[in-house]
Parts: structure tokens; C-alpha cells; sequence
């Protein structure tokens, strides 16, 4: 049955994105049921195979990249997945590091903090941000898929470091917002109400647990005055920030109750959602 299931997984990504690994020839192994089995080595071999054609699909450079993540060989594994997005760089690299969370659940491994976090740097090195990555950086890929790429990789960071059990180094953390925030653009506005939505929501997240861990911090600052601005440049979603259920308003009100601009502008910015009470709005 798990089998049939990693198969059934398999189809709804090549229907839905792009070829499973590539398409396979008669008699190559398929990468991804050799990734979701923890054989690592058997599936980064056939995902090379595939690269080698030189027309190998993202979720392909996806796999080859995970196969480096998912073994405990701590940065080094970050530096091989890297150069591994690197080497196609572009579009491509961008989109691979989008297939890489997608996969993330076939991959055997308990994904700790540490581990996700590793699997941001190293996605963001592919793209050319960021400490892993390679020199001479690779070609840059379109802004738009290289945003919906960092709104990826920050639900991802926001996930993991809701659930951390201890304080994660700041310097690292500011080094994975500051590669997100060049794949943004530097600009907070969503392509859509939905892609905002989901930018807010990592946001106001991460922002809220490095306040409560390092309030003093520069970066848990700048996190929740990014918050405020995903707010600010996204009015369609101003209403969802405030009343929707999965929102922590109240807990966001808290946070920037002693900074009186921020304060400010955060009423502002949701002004239009006077009166409104706690419900279902998100786009």
C-alpha cells in the first residue's frame, strides 16, 4: 500500500507540476520512490542520470538536491544541495527549490528546525542568496516565481520555528530573512490576495516568536514591521488580518503596543475592518 501511495503521489505531481523525476526511460530507476525509501545514494545516481539528459524537469533537481539535505552531513549536505539548484540556476533553480518543501513529506527524516532551516539556506543559495551561495553566483530567475519561491520558503522557517524547542542562532535567522526579502523583490505585495494572505500568515508568525524570544532584537523589529507592512500592501487582505480565525491579531497588537509609529500604523492599515468579528475571511 505504501507503494501504491508514494505511485498515487507521484501522478498528482505530474499532472499538477511537472514529470516525476523526469521522464523515464525503460529500465532507469525512478529517483523519487528511492528518496521516499531513505536510499539516498541509489536515488541521487538516477536523479543525475535524468540531469544529464540536460532537459531534466525541476522536481528532478528537486530530488537531487533533498538527496544531499537528507543525509546527516550537517552544512556540507547545505553546500552540495546548493550547487546542485545552482548549476541550473534561473527559472529553474527557483522552481526546484518549490518542488524541494512540496517533497518534503516523502522524505523519511524527522524535519527538526535544524533541518528545515538547513533546507531554506540551502534554497536560497541555489538562487544566489545568502551564505551557501556559489561563486559566481547563478542566473537569476523571474521575479515573480523567485516571490512565490520565498513565501515558500518562509512558511516553511515560520512552521519549524513555531515548534522549536530552543532559540535559534539571530545572525542565521537574519541571514534567511534577508535572502527571502531579495527574492520578494523588496517588495511585500502579494501576486494575489491568497499568495499575501500566506505571506502575512508566515510573517506575523515568525515575527511573533522571535519577539517573544529576543524582543530586543533588530531583526524581531524588522519582522513585525514587515508584518505591518504585508498589511500596508495588501489592503484586500486587511479584513482576514484582523477578524480571520487563523489570524493572532490580538497577539500582533500586543507586540507592537510600546512603538507608537508601528502601533499606528497598524490601525491604519486595518481601519477598513472596523467592527468586523472573528470568522472565516481569508482570501
Amino acid at each position: 500500500m505504501r507503494r501504491a501511495l508514494e505511485w498515487a503521489v507521484c501522478a498528482a505531481l505530474a499532472m499538477g507540476l511537472t514529470s516525476c523525476g523526469g521522464a523515464q526511460v525503460k529500465g532507469r530507476p525512478d529517483p523519487l520512490p528511492l528518496l521516499a525509501a531513505g536510499k539516498y545514494k541509489e536515488a541521487r545516481a538516477a536523479a543525475l542520470v535524468i540531469e544529464a539528459d540536460g532537459n531534466a524537469p525541476p522536481v528532478n533537481t528537486a530530488i537531487l538536491a533533498l538527496t544531499f539535505i537528507a543525509e546527516p552531513r550537517g552544512p556540507g549536505g547545505g553546500i552540495d544541495a546548493a550547487k546542485a539548484l545552482a548549476a541550473r540556476g534561473g527559472d529553474h533553480a527557483a522552481l526546484a527549490g518549490v518542488e524541494m518543501v512540496a517533497l518534503t513529506p516523502k522524505v523519511p527524516i524527522p524535519w527538526d528546525v535544524d533541518q528545515s532551516l538547513l533546507l531554506v539556506e540551502a534554497v536560497l543559495g541555489g538562487v544566489g542568496q545568502g551564505s551557501y551561495a556559489p561563486k559566481p553566483p547563478p542566473r537569476a530567475g523571474d521575479a515573480g516565481k523567485l516571490r512565490e519561491l520565498a513565501v515558500s520558503l518562509l512558511e516553511t522557517v515560520s512552521f519549524a520555528m513555531s515548534r522549536a524547542d530552543r532559540p535559534v542562532s539571530m545572525d542565521r535567522m537574519l541571514d534567511i530573512w534577508n535572502g527571502s526579502f531579495a527574492c520578494l523583490g523588496g517588495s511585500l505585495r502579494g501576486a494575489d490576495a491568497k499568495q499575501a494572505w500566506r505571506l502575512y500568515r508566515s510573517l506575523v508568525s515568525l515575527a511573533l516568536v522571535l519577539n517573544r524570544n529576543e524582543p530586543a532584537a533588530e531583526l524581531s523589529k524588522a519582522l513585525l514591521g514587515s508584518t505591518v507592512g504585508a498589511i500596508e500592501e495588501n489592503p484586500d487582505i486587511s479584513v482576514a488580518a484582523k477578524c480571520d480565525e487563523a489570524s493572532p491579531f490580538d497577539e500582533l497588537r500586543e507586540a507592537v503596543r510600546r512603538d507608537r509609529d508601528l502601533r499606528t500604523r497598524l490601525e491604519t492599515a486595518v481601519a477598513a475592518a472596523a467592527g468586523c468579528s472573528r470568522g472565516f475571511y481569508a482570501p
